[in-house]
């Protein structure tokens, strides 16, 4: 809790951004019925979900299109430069690439000049990003982060459910959409954060596992959650490979499969 000389943290602005593309729950369950060629009740998605539209990133679009997008805003919404951002974390499950940091991505694309890396923990991805701006401020490593996300879970949607089995095991994937959000994280007078406090289940890993983007000599127990995650390397983004360095050697055919999607070899 804050004592009197504990500066206090807090959200200043917010951003979000919406790819255009929009899809109705019952155009995704045609397309699922359709690629599994399964009999399912009209408006079962919907009905179930309670969801009617959501928004899907389209071909070009990124993670990082959508941090970028929405980072955009909450910096206008502050009346603030790029340059006035000394840290910039992209906190995420999904990502443009496997490395580098697709904080660098976003950077290069927003024209700031901060410190950037990534923070990926599953869901927890956000709040975990805020909570380590706000440390890094505290400890006089910031003074003012922008906090972006951006998620492309469309993308490790199962299309073509081979079974009704497998098309329940992946159903989770169906409430989700696709979406970008930010936030400027500095000292404020009043209010702000007055402390995070965290406990994790770590012995419940497998169940949002994706042995795509793992090790190679580790496999992930197959679960009713993680089967459509281990689809794509991590719902990646779809990026493809750049050209390799001018003089690098080419890459040996035994190094590993590449992932698509995704500059990590499993």
């Amino acid at each position: 809790m804050h004592t009197a000389a504990t500066p206090r943290i807090g959200i200043t602005a917010v951003g979000s951004h919406l790819p255009a593309r929009r899809l109705t729950s019952q155009q995704l369950q045609d397309e699922v019925t359709a690629g599994g060629r399964l009999a399912l009740p009209e408006r079962m998605f919907e009905k179930a979900t309670g969801i009617r539209t959501r928004h899907f990133a389209a071909d070009g679009e990124y993670a990082s299109t959508l941090a970028v997008g929405a980072a955009r805003r909450a910096l206008a919404a502050r009346a603030l430069r790029p340059q006035d951002v000394d840290l910039l974390l992209f906190a995420s499950a999904t990502r443009d690439v496997c490395e580098p940091a697709t904080a660098h991505i976003v950077q290069a694309e927003l024209g700031t000049r901060a410190h950037a890396l990534d923070v990926s923990n599953a869901c927890n991805s956000f709040l975990n990003g805020i909570d380590l701006a706000r440390a890094m401020i505290l400890a006089g490593r910031a003074r003012r982060a922008l906090v972006v996300t951006g998620e492309t879970p469309s993308r490790a949607m199962l299309r073509t459910p081979s079974s009704l089995a497998e098309f329940r095991d992946g159903f989770a994937g169906y409430t989700f959409g696709d979406a970008g959000a930010a936030v400027v994280v500095e000292a404020v007078e009043r209010g702000g954060i007055l402390d995070v406090g965290t406990e994790t289940a770590s012995e419940h890993w497998p169940a949002a596992a994706s042995p795509a983007a793992a090790p190679a000599t580790r496999a992930a127990t197959s679960t009713a959650t993680s089967g459509a995650a281990a689809r794509n390397c991590a719902a990646s983004s779809r990026r493809s490979a750049p050209p390799p360095w001018p003089g690098s050697p080419p890459a040996p055919a035994s190094a590993g499969t590449t992932t698509p999607g995704c500059w990590c070899t499993r």
